[in-house]
This record gives C-alpha cells, structure tokens and sequence, in this order.
C-alpha cells in the first residue's frame, strides 16, 4: 500500500495549499487548488497539460531558428576573427541559403496586405478600383515600372527582389511627402482665411465700437451743451415770446388809431359835401 501510494506520483493538498498561499504572485499559480472530487492531480499530469499548452502555442506561432556563431576563441571583449566567422557561416549553410533567397524573391506579402500598404501608389490612375486588391497590387507594379525579373505576383502573395522593396519604399515616401505638403498647404490656406475672416470681423466690430463710441460721445456733448446753455435758451424765448406780444399789442394799437383817423375823415367828408349842398341850395336862382 505505501509502496503503490509513494509511485502514484501525486502531489499532496498541503503542498499545494503552501503555493497557493504563498505572497508571490507566480508562485501561487504554479499548481490549481486541492480537488476533493475526481482524480488525484498527479505531477505526470501536470507535466503532460504543461507539454500540451506549449505544443498548443509553438504550432501558433512560425517557427524561427538562431544561429550561434563564434567570432573568435581568445574569449575577450571587443575581438572579431573575420577568417573564424567566415567558415562557420559557410558550413552552417547561412551565405548559401542567403544567396538562394537572394536570388529567387525573399520579399513575400500576401497580396491584401500588400495593396493595403502600397495602395497610396496607385491614387489617381485611370480604371484602377483600389477595392480589389490583386488589381491595386498590378496598378502599384506598373507605377513603379517592375520587370517580371523584379516582381512577381502569385495566386496569394506578391512577390519581391529586395531590390525592387527598397524602390517601393521610396517611392511610397515620396508620395506620402506630397500628400503631406498639399495637406499642409490646405491647412495653411485654411488658417490664413480664417485669420483674414477674424481680422476682418475684428475690424468690423473696431469700427462698430467707434461709432458706437462716437455716437456717444456726442449725445453727452449735446446733452452738456444743452445743461450749460438751458437757462440762456429758456430767457432768449420768453424775451422773444414778449417782444412778439408786445408788437402785437402795438399794431392793435397803429390799427385801432387808423381806423379811427378813417372815420374821422369820412365825417369830415360828409359834413363838408352837406354844407357844400347848403349853400348850392341858398345860391340857386329861382325858374
């Protein structure tokens, strides 16, 4: 019974519950917490889901390799062995495969990315729908003028020389340099109407101010005048008010005499014509 219990291999609660009580925040997640149901959790096991989750991971990922390369055996800093470095790399097969690569197209994009990426190269031309990726991708070739020597295009990828990668960089640098300048100038254009907008409406409003100001000034100026020169004013009209009266008083007056002087005549022209026809009377022989 000891026996059989000592190779079941598992890990007994109290180990487990040291870890997961430990302050370490790794540590406490190294084993899962005693189980009271189901099978015992035995390291095998353990080993096996950990083996399992990394398979799971590496199959996810593309695989890359490093190699170590020695560049000298006297094992001091700041030493290189050209002659040393050399036959390992030819040995390893690195400078054959880099002139294999080299040689055939080491740049391969998938033909989405790759349009993606390179599309601003074809903005602008004819008959192109930037949409459809293999056509944006054959648009971008015929830009940058790429030979079937330079570029090829696959049923999933597009495929480069260095070469020809390096010239679509320079290219999409380019025309992103004039793309950013015509933004620039937009903006710049933009700002300086906005400015001119802004100072046109501040000018606007400076003149409205100064108006309004100016209007201003002459109503408390009239008004002042007004206050200082009010009792003149008011003295200036009665005395006008009794000039006008007193003249109307004097031409009753010229008026009334004239036309007494009138009547007076009028009866001294009667009395005279009566006397006058008197003495005709008196004077008129007999028939």
């Amino acid at each position: 019974s000891s026996f059989l219990d000592k190779n079941r291999d598992t890990l007994k609660d109290a180990f487990k519950l040291l870890l997961n009580n430990s302050n370490d925040a790794l540590i406490a997640t190294l084993l899962p917490p005693p189980s009271t149901e189901g099978a015992k959790y035995t390291v095998g096991g353990h080993f096996r889901n950990q083996l399992r989750d990394l398979m799971e991971v590496i199959n996810s990922t593309n695989p890359h390799w490093i190699r170590c390369i020695k560049p000298h055996f006297i094992k001091k800093p700041l030493h290189f062995d050209g002659v040393m470095t050399l036959q390992q790399l030819r040995s390893s097969g690195v400078l054959g495969t880099v002139q294999i690569r080299k040689a055939g197209y080491p740049i391969r994009i998938k033909i989405a990315d790759f349009a993606r990426k390179y599309k601003v190269l074809a903005c602008g031309m004819e008959g192109v729908d930037l949409s459809k990726p293999l056509e944006t991708v054959q648009a971008i070739y015929k830009t940058a003028g790429f030979s079937t020597k330079m570029a090829q295009i696959g049923k999933t990828r597009a495929f480069l020389k260095s070469e020809a990668y390096q010239m679509l960089e320079v290219l999409k640098k380019q025309r992103m340099q004039v793309f950013a300048s015509t933004i620039i100038m937009a903006a710049q254009s933009g700002v300086s109407k906005f400015r001119t907008a802004a100072f046109s409406k501040n000018h606007q409003v400076e003149i409205v101010q100064a108006f309004m100001a100016s209007h201003l000034s002459q109503k408390l100026y009239r008004q002042k005048d007004f206050d200082l020169r009010k009792d003149v004013i008011i003295a200036q009209v009665r005395a006008l008010l009794e000039f006008q009266k007193s003249e109307e008083v004097a031409r009753m007056a010229i008026i009334q005499e004239y036309d007494r002087q009138i009547l007076n005549i009028d009866s001294q022209q009667r009395e005279a014509l009566a006397l006058l026809e008197a003495k005709w009377w008196e004077s008129k022989p007999a028939r």
